[in-house]
C-alpha cells in the first residue's frame, strides 16, 4: 500500500470538499458556539466551549470573495463554479476530485494499474495547479468581473494554495515510492 498516495488522496479531496479544517477547541466568551447555544437551547453561558480554530482552504482570497475548488463564497452570494464557469468547473472540481478518487484507487494496488492511477493523479493535480494561477487570472474578468493579472494573483494566495502545493509534493512522491 502506497501510503503517500493515501495521503495525496485524502489532502485532495478534503481541499474538494471542505471550506476549512477544524484545527482546535479553545475558550472564550462571546463566541460562534455561545450564541448558537443561546439560540437553540436559550442557555446563556457555555462553561464548556465557546469558540474553534479553523484553517480556511481558498485558493485565493479577492475583496470579499474566497475562491475555493468547488466555486466562489461571499458575504452576499455563493456560486459553484458550474454556475459560473464551465471549464473552470471541469478543471478545477472535476479534476481535482477525480485525481482524489483514482489517488485512494491506486494507493491499494500494487500493479501496474496502481502505478497509472498515481501518476493520473499527479497529472491532474499539476494541472489544478496551473490552472488556478493560468486560468483564474485569464477569466478573472468573467468570473470576478475583474481583470488580474498572474503576479497580481500571488498578492491574493490562500493557504488552500499552498494546501494544494503540498499535494502535489506528496503525490511526486507517491509516484515515485509505488512499490512497481
Amino acid at each position: 500500500m502506497n501510503k503517500f498516495a493515501l495521503l495525496s488522496g485524502i489532502c485532495t479531496l478534503l481541499l474538494v470538499f471542505f471550506q476549512y479544517i477544524p484545527i482546535g477547541l479553545y475558550f472564550a466568551e462571546g463566541g460562534e458556539i455561545s450564541i448558537w447555544m443561546f439560540k437553540v437551547f436559550n442557555i446563556t453561558e457555555n462553561p464548556i466551549l465557546n469558540h474553534y480554530v479553523q484553517l480556511p482552504l481558498n485558493l485565493f482570497h479577492i475583496g470579499d470573495a474566497k475562491i475555493y475548488l468547488f466555486g466562489i463564497v461571499s458575504s452576499d452570494y455563493s456560486l459553484l463554479w458550474l454556475d459560473i464557469h464551465m471549464l473552470t468547473f471541469i478543471i478545477l472540481f472535476v479534476f481535482s476530485l477525480l485525481g482524489g478518487i483514482l489517488s485512494l484507487i491506486g494507493c491499494a494496488k500494487e500493479s501496474k494499474t496502481g502505478k497509472k492511477l498515481v501518476n493520473a493523479n499527479f497529472y491532474l493535480i499539476l494541472t489544478v495547479l496551473i490552472y488556478s494561477l493560468l486560468g483564474i487570472s485569464i477569466y478573472s474578468q468573467d468570473i470576478l468581473n475583474e481583470s488580474l493579472q498572474i503576479i497580481e494573483l500571488f498578492y491574493y494566495l490562500g493557504f488552500g494554495f499552498y494546501f494544494l502545493l503540498f499535494t502535489l509534493i506528496i503525490s511526486i512522491i507517491a509516484k515515485y515510492k509505488h512499490p512497481i
